[in-house]
């Protein structure tokens, strides 16, 4: 499965503690080439205690979609390590103008782990890491996006 990474090495170089977060937000793609139909989203929030990965899955499965986005998925994720505190919000609006998902975020760092919408678009999930950092410390905050899309068509004429 395609994966992307992103690391943020955070350091605090002031004498006094500081709190930090970092929010990871991604669209439920909707159509993404000509032609194509991509409807039917949902959002799904999966937890491993064991590894202490948290992940929003950003999936599309109609059976109206055209073959190139049938059961497709994006996921976001991030793993909960030591003086880190992982938050998500398994739908925002991402057809709107953010200030859902940052006005839920920008206030203490942490979302509510529930949709910011009374009636969820799934059209965006976002994920937030939190920490305090000690004078000097440095901690490095990941993320992971991984993408499905099962079944490619390409034009037989190229």
């Amino acid at each position: 499965m395609p994966v992307a990474f992103f690391e943020m090495k955070l350091n605090n170089p002031t004498s006094l503690p500081i709190k930090l977060a970092a929010m990871f937000t991604f669209p439920n793609a909707p159509a993404f080439a000509t032609g194509s139909i991509r409807t039917g989203f949902y959002n799904k929030v999966d937890f491993d205690a064991a590894t202490g990965i948290t992940g929003i899955t950003l999936g599309s499965d109609a059976p109206t979609n055209s073959a190139n986005a049938i059961k497709s998925e994006w996921t976001i994720a991030t793993q909960q390590v030591a003086g880190q505190t992982v938050s998500y919000c398994n739908s925002w609006n991402g057809a709107g103008d953010d200030t859902d998902i940052y006005s839920a975020f920008s206030t203490s760092g942490v979302l509510s782990n529930a949709p910011t919408e009374a009636t969820p678009t799934s059209t965006a999930g976002a994920i937030a890491v939190s920490l305090t950092l000690q004078p000097g410390q440095t901690q490095t905050v990941r993320f992971a996006l991984a993408w499905d899309f099962p079944q490619q068509v390409y034009n037989s004429t190229i």
